[in-house]
């Protein structure tokens, strides 16, 4: 079985590292993707790899530190190659539920920070659980 799916994520994913008063804080917003599912269909029950790209809106932030003009925050769209695994299976004529775990394999992305510039990992792993109907 083969298929095909767009996406829209509307929801945040942060991270943030604190050292004394100074909080950098590293965040994900508004991705959207494109991915193939290949999958092998046995009665009622579906099991897929899923392969695509994905893009997203990220932005870094440091706040706290002794001078407030250090504070800063620098925004960048980054592209990733996501890859997962999921199953699906019909429990009746029309509703269908599964479950999906991808990870998002974004660039390493370097955001700016006074002399310093360190790179982020920007992977993201993520767990959905599906509900479906079909028409």
């Amino acid at each position: 079985v083969a298929g095909a799916e767009a996406s829209f994520n509307l929801s945040n994913t942060e991270s943030k590292d604190t050292h004394g008063n100074v909080v950098r804080a590293l965040k994900r917003k508004n991705a959207f993707g494109l991915a193939a599912r290949l999958g092998v269909a046995l009665n009622s029950w579906m099991t897929y790899a899923k392969f695509g790209w994905e893009r997203a809106k990220w932005e870094a932030k440091r706040t706290g530190g002794a001078v407030a003009a250090n504070d800063w925050s620098k925004k960048k769209n980054l592209n990733a190659f996501v890859a997962g695994l999921g199953f699906e299976t019909i429990v009746s004529d029309h509703v269908m539920v599964g479950g999906e775990w991808t990870t998002s394999f974004y660039k390493k992305a370097s955001f700016k920070d006074g002399n310093n510039q360190p790179t982020d990992k920007t992977n993201i792993h993520d767990f959905k659980v599906r509900l479906g109907y079909k028409f």
